[in-house]
């Protein structure tokens, strides 16, 4: 039936447009002067813009009867924002050929609008007053997508797109809710509260161990009680925020819960940061007071009270080593935490003890676990490694500031002490299991290993697989904003053999994970969408910053429960069919190169996986006067691949305007100091010879000089071989119009763009210029 209903499909894929749904889009179809084949067409691109994360609605597509398929049709229809189908087919009439219709009609959509780097292909048949749809299989679904959403368009074509649902009842309910079905409930109290409960357990436990200083709980207890007692007598109590400027130590500690216990919430003053930083988080968040230390205390801005905990600390002995009685909820603020933003001034998000506890209930431990707090106090990854296992019973190794930057350092004390649960960000991970750190031996105690912060890719965990056998692997996704995760997903060998993204998980307890479009709409599985993620736990928001807090935390659109809110992150991801999430990026990072949507990370991953690449990251940089993608790369020490092998690889993968028009190899991606790639610190590309596969060959005849000289102009490079391949010098099919244009100018010959890339290299082309091609036209 497929094969009768269009040669050029392979369909195997049959569904049914129902009988009612035809009769009210041919009534439409009447009604706006256009063939039923612009409308389905239409219908189709309505459906990859909702896939997509794309603001604009376009259309580029065949749409024709009884003519075999040859080219796409060089229509691109511009609609207003979020339009009705009415306004849609108003557009397309205008735009759009009118073409006769006969009992079949075939649909394509080129692969830019579609999810998959494939084109869209439909096929129909008119039955009876029906139509019977083909599609191929694989994107069965899609059918099932069209079809609800046809049903919606016709029913009511004056209603937004944005209100027109996809997705059927079943898929909605799976999505919405099958998968998240976790609430557990929450630990009841306070951080300070379940950190007394495991002192009256076990108060003569080493709870926190750094160097050959040990703290068992009720000496820390003790200890955070006096510093409490004293904070409060100088004015700190509920809902006071407290600077926290001191060197990564066990004095540190006694700080933050001291903090607590007073009632207050903690804001990290990381004194590496320069003074400006320093200066805004410190204005930002109206600090009166703060902890510190005689080393540090210089760094707290002037005007700031400060209470030194070795200067002071004949005062704080002498305080009672009673808890204070402060009102402390588990919706009470905790911590205000400084991260990055567009603004260029940094922004604190207010987490609350809910934020952290919540994570007893996605973690457990066995007998003798030792755990570490090997991140910066002003990270959101110390949240879980600090917290978690001090309300659990398990001790705490606490790394100085050097041993956290040093990563052999860390090494050393991870062995020494016999540390058994460990969480990095993919980049530390990385440089851990190179040969010369010696993971085999060193961290051979290890039997939880976290990741998370980054994108763990399968050369991580194939590394790690042979480095540390014996440690369980868990992907962690998680943000400042959400507390200690939002989802985990065990890594093991059924991930790796899946291919592709290693999942970053299901959703932790007491938490719901939504994957939704722009519009706040579910997307269907498989089709990247925002991650947005609902909590009781989430951070009340940004400090100060009401109008970003109502733009990232919003009312949580499917939940009954009163002032239940929705985190948007910002990231995109997508369901797999099992449920677990894919991690895909950022929605930021999403560019157009060439009016191309590119989403590059998924051009990263593809360079990842090649064996000889390290890591890898894309940027847009501006090269001969247009846009263009460059990849960053960090190659192996062994099987270095050149520009050319690396392209040719993506070839394979993906589709032309996704090819990077440079490759830069450096030694190490630049890092911030807290381990992901700091994209400003990129390199422009050079206007020099990329690395090639062929030696260098100067131009030699007038013809091949003209010749590199265009290629030069319109490249950014110089000098340029006469065997250099055109496509690994970064020319692509419209660079390679623009050499036609130039040569025609120039020689006063007639050469199409096809001609151009046919004939790679400067002296193919030179010959055939000059040849009785060139010398029939002129040059």
């Amino acid at each position: 039936m497929a094969e009768s209903a269009s040669p050029s499909l392979t369909a195997t894929e049959v569904f049914e447009v129902p009988e009612d749904v035809v009769a009210r889009l041919r009534k439409l179809c009447d009604a706006k002067d256009v063939p039923l084949s612009t409308a389905l067409a239409v219908a189709a691109a309505a459906l990859l813009h909702k896939y997509s994360c794309d603001g604009m609605l376009a259309v580029r597509t065949t749409a024709h009867a009884n003519e075999s398929w040859v080219g796409l049709l060089p229509v691109t229809m511009i609609v207003p924002d979020d339009p009705s189908f009415e306004q849609m087919l108003a557009r397309a009439r205008e735009v759009l050929p009118n073409r006769p219709e006969g009992p079949e009609i075939e649909i394509l959509m080129p692969p830019e609008f579609e999810m998959k780097s494939q084109p869209l292909k439909l096929g129909f048949r008119k039955d009876s007053g029906g139509l019977i749809g083909m599609i191929d299989a694989s994107l069965a679904s899609t059918a099932e997508h069209l079809r609800t959403l046809l049903s919606g368009l016709t029913n009511d074509p004056r209603a937004p797109l944005s209100t027109v649902k996809m997705l059927g009842d079943p898929e909605m309910k799976k999505i919405l809710i099958d998968w998240n079905q976790t609430d557990r409930g929450y630990p009841q109290g306070s951080v300070p509260e379940l950190v007394e409960q495991q002192v009256r357990r076990t108060p003569h436990a080493v709870a926190l161990i750094q160097g050959d200083q040990r703290r068992t709980y009720i000496e820390l207890n003790e200890q955070a009680n006096r510093l409490a007692n004293y904070l409060r007598s100088r004015g700190v109590g509920p809902e006071v925020l407290v600077g926290l400027c001191m060197e990564q130590s066990l004095n540190a500690v006694v700080a933050i819960l001291a903090i607590l216990k007073a009632g207050g919430a903690y804001v990290p003053l990381d004194p590496s940061l320069p003074e400006h930083r320093l200066e805004e988080i410190a204005s930002d968040s109206k600090l009166a007071i703060a902890v510190t230390s005689a080393r540090f205390r210089h760094r707290v801005l002037a005007g700031i009270e400060t209470v030194c905990v070795d200067r002071d600390s004949g005062q704080i002995a002498a305080e009672n080593r009673t808890p204070p009685a402060a009102e402390i909820t588990p919706d009470s603020a905790a911590y205000v935490l400084y991260t990055s933003a567009s603004t260029g001034k940094p922004k604190g998000v207010v987490g609350i003890h809910r934020s952290i506890t919540n994570g007893l209930m996605t973690v457990s431990y066995a007998n003798r676990e030792v755990c570490c707090l090997n991140t910066f106090l002003s990270y959101g990854f110390s949240l879980a490694n600090l917290f978690l296992p001090l309300m659990s019973g398990v001790p705490v190794v606490v790394l100085s500031d050097e041993q956290i930057r040093d990563s052999n350092q860390m090494m050393t004390v991870l062995e020494k002490e016999g540390v058994t649960r460990l969480v990095l960000v993919p980049a530390v991970l990385q440089q851990i299991l190179s040969p010369d750190f010696g993971a085999s031996s060193r961290l051979r105690k290890i039997t939880t290993l976290g990741v998370a912060g980054s994108r763990l890719t399968p050369s991580h965990v194939k590394r790690l697989a042979q480095a540390m056998p014996q440690a369980r692997l868990y992907n962690r996704y998680a943000s400042t904003e959400i507390g200690t995760a939002a989802a985990v997903w065990e890594v093991d060998a059924e991930s790796l053999t899946a291919g592709g993204e290693i999942p970053i998980g299901r959703p932790v307890a007491n938490t719901q994970i939504y994957i939704l479009d722009r519009d706040m709409n579910p997307v269907p599985v498989g089709v990247a969408g925002e991650i947005c993620v609902s909590a009781a736990h989430l951070a009340r928001g940004y400090l100060n910053r009401p109008d970003l807090t109502q733009e990232r935390f919003i009312p949580d659109p499917f939940s009954f429960e009163a002032g239940r809110r929705l985190y948007r992150t910002g990231d995109l991801g997508r369901f797999r069919s099992g449920g677990e999430i894919e991690f895909v990026g950022r929605i930021d990072h999403q560019v157009k190169i060439n009016g191309f949507r590119v989403d590059l990370p998924e051009v990263e991953q593809a360079l990842t996986s090649h064996i000889g690449v390290s890591e890898a990251v894309t940027a847009v940089r501006e090269i001969g006067n247009r846009q263009r993608l460059v990849a960053y790369v960090a190659a192996k020490p062994v099987g270095t691949p050149s520009a050319s092998q690396l392209r040719r690889y993506l070839q394979d993968r993906l589709a032309d305007h996704m090819i990077p028009a440079r490759f830069i190899f450096l030694k190490d991606l630049p890092k911030l100091t807290s381990g992901k790639i700091d994209r400003s610190a990129l390199p422009l590309p050079a206007p020099v010879r990329p690395r090639l596969e062929n030696d260098y060959r100067p131009p030699g005849s007038p013809m091949e000089v003209a010749i590199a000289q265009i290629w030069s102009d319109l490249l950014g490079l110089d000098p340029i071989g006469i065997h250099d391949p055109f496509r690994d010098l970064g020319g692509d099919s419209i660079s390679a119009a623009d050499v036609a244009l130039r040569l025609g100018q120039r020689f006063g010959i007639d050469i199409t763009p096809e001609e151009v890339l046919d004939r790679p290299t400067i002296a193919e082309l030179a010959v055939y210029l000059s040849g009785p091609r060139g010398a029939a036209t002129g040059a």
